[in-house]
């Protein structure tokens, strides 16, 4: 499951260095040249899930076999030093953006190696500019990447008195409360604070209030919102450290150590849903419940914003092996290989009905569950002006200040007006982006989508 659930795409940057260590796959046999996967994200290192499915592939398909060259977090790296040398993969699973490999006209349609994907994936998922163009369909999504989960302890629950997960950040602090009195060792939840994310995860659980923002920016009105977007979850952090719930080594803590955490019962709540992924095969789940992340107010309906693609797969023009790819693509997309993802760790595909024919337990159904209410927002980014913004966005100077530094320093104690700071922020934030916009040329209006209610899938609106 995706770490990054709310954002969509990584542009290409400079030419890097290749990663120290690449980890490849099955070479071809009889002499023929291999098709080259070219894969990020650890599940396509030896012994992974995807890996292991290749080789099954291979076994199938002597004559037509693939060589996976896991390139692990360094994908872009990787791949922009590649394509700088002219040397392209024939197939790539990461973090592409589409208008970029089509300006360059590097990608080929998958229509046009036979396969027709149109039927497998829900509609949503067929969104122009960022999986298709023009009507054809360029690539596809790995993953079901969408939303916060909590994850309860039913042992925890019942010690509480509790029948049901807190629907709440009251109920949570509550409860958490209840847990840690029964017991000294263990605490309501850790919270990744050292690399800055769990105010972002916090302020995602808090949309229904906020409707139309996505990571702080607001798409009815084409300009950053952040200090309302992260008040209100600067003071649910503040609640959850006055209640002395919260792990106190949460400051020193990765989202990997969180994770372990509550695997290891030393907390009874998990907010993400990344745990039941990353230790699928090492434990049974039966003691654990997912559900909604905690709200502001008890009974209150879900909003979260996520993407059905997540990392995808592109096909790339120069390969001498198209011919070849189409049983590849079928392969990807088919019954055996999505069941092998969600039997191996739990990952949820971009399949629906597969995900629900397959699911392993009650947890993942759970899972299920709580994805089925997430929409997906506006991408302004399927706009080569508004692409070719964020870009040069991205090139300018960051602002002084930045939300998890804000946080830490409110949690210190070092900082009294963290109303005034995240304005400040804020307005760093938009001098920026209007900066942006002026050197790209690009209207607001590209980032402005009057045509949303905030709380509607506007995935459904733009699909092929």
């Amino acid at each position: 499951m995706s770490q990054h659930r709310f954002g969509r795409r990584t542009l290409l940057g400079g030419a890097a260095a290749a990663a120290s260590a690449l980890t490849l796959g099955a070479c071809s046999s009889g002499g023929s040249s291999p098709i080259r996967l070219l894969a990020g994200g650890g599940r396509w290192e030896k012994g992974g899930y995807g890996w292991n499915q290749i080789q099954k592939y291979n076994e199938q398909h002597p004559d037509g076999t693939v060589e996976v060259v896991s390139a692990g977090q360094n994908f872009t790296k990787l791949f922009t030093q590649q394509v700088s040398s002219g040397s392209f993969p024939d197939i790539t699973l990461g973090s592409i953006d589409l208008p970029t490999v089509r300006e360059r006209d590097w990608v080929v349609p998958i229509g046009d190696l036979g396969v027709d994907l149109k039927p497998r994936y829900p509609q949503e998922m067929w969104v122009d500019g960022i999986t298709t163009a023009e009507g054809k369909i360029y690539s596809w999504g790995q993953d079901d990447g969408r939303g916060v989960f909590l994850g309860s302890n039913t042992k925890f629950l019942a010690e509480a008195g509790a029948k049901e997960p807190p629907g709440s950040w009251a109920e949570l602090i509550e409860l958490s409360a209840a847990v840690h009195a029964k017991n000294k060792d263990v605490y309501g939840i850790a919270l990744p604070l050292l690399n800055g994310e769990a105010i972002t995860f916090i302020a995602n659980t808090l949309l229904r209030d906020n409707p139309g923002l996505l990571t702080g920016f607001d798409l009815t009105e084409g300009r950053y919102a952040m200090d309302v977007y992260f008040d209100q979850a600067m003071q649910v952090m503040i609640d959850l450290q006055k209640s002395e719930t919260t792990h106190p080594n949460s400051s020193q803590l990765s989202f990997a150590d969180v994770d372990g955490y509550f695997n290891s019962s030393r907390t009874a709540f998990n907010l993400d849903g990344t745990w039941l992924c990353s230790v699928a095969h090492e434990r049974d789940f039966s003691d654990y419940v997912v559900s909604p992340p905690p709200r502001r107010e008890a009974g209150q309906e879900t909003l979260q914003y996520g993407s059905l693609s997540g990392s995808s797969f592109f096909v790339f023009r120069e390969s001498k092996l198209l011919d070849a790819m189409g049983p590849l693509v079928d392969f990807l997309t088919g019954e055996e290989f999505v069941k092998g993802q969600l039997e191996t760790n739990y990952s949820i595909t971009a399949i629906p009905e597969l995900n629900r024919k397959f699911a392993p337990n009650e947890q993942v159904k759970q899972l299920l569950e709580v994805q089925d209410q997430v929409i997906q927002p506006p991408i302004p980014q399927t706009d080569a002006k508004a692409m070719e913004t964020r870009k040069k966005e991205s090139a300018l100077p960051a602002p002084r200040q930045v939300a998890a530094d804000i946080a830490a320093g409110v949690l210190a104690g070092k900082i009294d007006d963290w109303k005034g700071a995240f304005k400040e922020m804020n307005q760093q934030y938009n001098d920026r982006f209007d900066a942006a916009l002026a050197e790209a040329g690009c209207p607001r209006e590209k980032f402005v989508f009057a045509d949303w209610d905030g709380v509607s899938d506007y995935a459904l609106k733009t699909s092929v």
